[in-house]
């Protein structure tokens, strides 16, 4: 929400602050509470991170830092943007690889 803001360039203060005083009251949540950053190390399972690599809403570097943050798990960066479904197919087998070995199921 900061980085939208910005790019928006809303001012915080005032307005940027209303809009996401606004937001947090309509979800129920504090942002800084449900922030992947602020969650992600309390994870205790293996998590797979999948990012697009031409992501213009969520930069490659946000999904870096999260896997730095991770216990367990991998990020998969594949090429596309924000709407990751047109990129998935090809990567199909590591998908389905990696929910196998760690539900512990095998899938043919």
């Amino acid at each position: 929400m900061e980085r939208w803001l910005r790019e928006h360039h809303i001012p915080r203060r005032w307005i940027g602050t209303a809009i996401l005083e606004h937001v947090q009251a309509v979800i129920g949540e504090r942002f800084d509470h449900i922030a992947p950053q602020s969650q992600i190390s309390s994870i205790d399972c293996p998590v797979l991170l999948v990012h697009g690599r031409h992501d213009q809403t969520v930069p490659l570097g946000d999904a870096l830092r999260l896997r730095a943050a991770l216990r367990q798990g991998e990020l998969l960066v594949v090429d596309g943007d924000h709407d990751l479904r047109p990129s998935l197919a090809p990567h199909a087998d590591r998908l389905v690889h990696f929910f196998g070995t760690h539900l512990g199921t095998t899938i043919t």
